[in-house]
């Protein structure tokens, strides 16, 4: 598991980010939502630990109905439901899963949750044991050592400070620079990527991104490319500027398909031995500025998260700080040990030359969030939209 989050205090002027403090690599990755919203609480919070819990106990406890893009992950996910314990959870009596309009609870999740709430001078340290009984006997040692070793600090992101922009991750996360340096590329072979009604310059200047992106992820960092990782994130962003993007997942926003019967608890990325599986955590913020000066009560960010697609695609918006978000999104599929690219919002007939080609879809998932601050409103816009969750924001 993961719980990354970059912070702005617009009072102050001051970024910041939780960073891992872990000695070593755990060899497990184990949940981590609830600590890391324990440390930003113990930091920032205001209101009692256990008022945050009682929406989430009650919603959990009474369920909720099933919507159509449920329905239809779920239809998706069929047969891996029907043969793990997510049966319990998301098939009815007759052993279905469940439609558009049927009702989702989850008693064990509602009481793990309440007893979190009132026990935090316990936490972590109960919420691992209790995860831990679903996990088989000889995983169960390592598991509950990785849970309880898990630690984080709140302090100084890295910035990689340009004129028009800055890049915000994590501390230690190679990210940040990987997007400096393909831009910097970008920037020396003068690529565009506003069509201006001419595809066929924008398609050009996208297979030079992937072809850069051939070269770049073919020498020091290819290794790390091994997964097309996914992740999902919320951002929060209020009229005096203050704003916070939290990543909580790693390798799938639909999760690992784990369900622990005793907690009610779906793992989101649990897997029994990540040492080989290299990953790059979001979310990386994206701080664009208007020529050249950062305006305290007009600011744009950008959150983004997801695979490769994501990636370049903070690349693409920093290059077009003119219209950020508008122009068409370059997808990545993972190959043998090269990257292949689609394109997916083109409206017109014209098709470039490979191996970027106009589709329909694309099977990369990624998500950006463009969160903008203008003489104290504020808006909340996603890519690509049949993604977003307006109530996620």
């Amino acid at each position: 598991g993961v719980f990354s989050a970059i912070l702005y205090n617009h009072t102050a002027g001051s970024f910041k980010a939780i960073h891992d403090t872990s000695q070593k690599q755990p060899t497990y990755g184990t949940p981590s939502l609830l600590q890391g919203l324990r440390l930003l609480h113990s930091n920032y919070g205001h209101l009692e630990w256990s008022r945050l819990f009682e929406g989430a106990t009650k919603l959990a406890k009474e369920g909720f109905f099933i919507d159509g893009i449920l329905s239809r992950a779920l239809e998706t996910h069929k047969d891996k439901i029907l043969h793990s314990g997510l049966r319990d959870l998301f098939c009815d009596t007759a052993g279905h899963v469940k439609s558009e309009g049927e009702r989702v609870a989850n008693g064990n999740l509602s009481e793990l949750l309440l007893s979190v709430s009132l026990n935090s001078s316990h936490f972590p340290e109960n919420l691992a044991v209790k995860l831990a009984q679903d996990i088989s006997e000889a995983e169960r040692p390592a598991f509950l050592a990785a849970a309880q070793a898990g630690s984080g600090e709140i302090n100084e992101p890295l910035i990689v400070a340009e004129e028009k922009y800055s890049i915000l991750s994590a501390p230690n996360q190679v990210t940040g620079r990987m997007v400096s340096n393909i831009l910097e590329r970008v920037r020396e072979q003068h690529l565009t990527f506003q069509s201006h009604g001419d595809l066929s310059n924008a398609f050009a200047s996208y297979n030079a991104l992937l072809n850069l992106s051939n070269e770049f992820f073919n020498t020091s960092h290819r290794e790390i490319f091994t997964l097309n990782t996914t992740s999902s994130h919320i951002g929060v962003l209020d009229s005096q500027g203050n704003f916070m993007v939290i990543s909580t997942s790693l390798n799938s926003t639909w999760g690992s398909g784990l369900y622990l019967p005793s907690s009610g608890v779906i793992l989101n990325d649990f897997t029994s031995d990540i040492t080989q599986e290299p990953y790059f955590s979001f979310p990386l913020v994206l701080n664009i500025t208007e020529d050249g000066e950062d305006d305290p009560d007009e600011k744009q960010f950008v959150a983004v998260t997801g695979g490769l697609s994501a990636l370049l695609h903070s690349v693409v918006m920093l290059r077009n700080l003119a219209d950020v978000g508008l122009s068409p999104l370059l997808h990545l599929e993972q190959g043998s040990g090269s990257l292949s690219g689609c394109i997916s919002g083109v409206t017109n007939s014209s098709v470039g030359d490979k191996p970027v080609q106009e589709v329909g879809e694309c099977s990369d998932c990624f998500l950006s969030m463009l969160l903008r601050l203008k003489a104290k409103h504020v808006g909340a816009y996603g890519a690509p939209a049949t993604e977003v969750h307006a109530d996620g924001y």
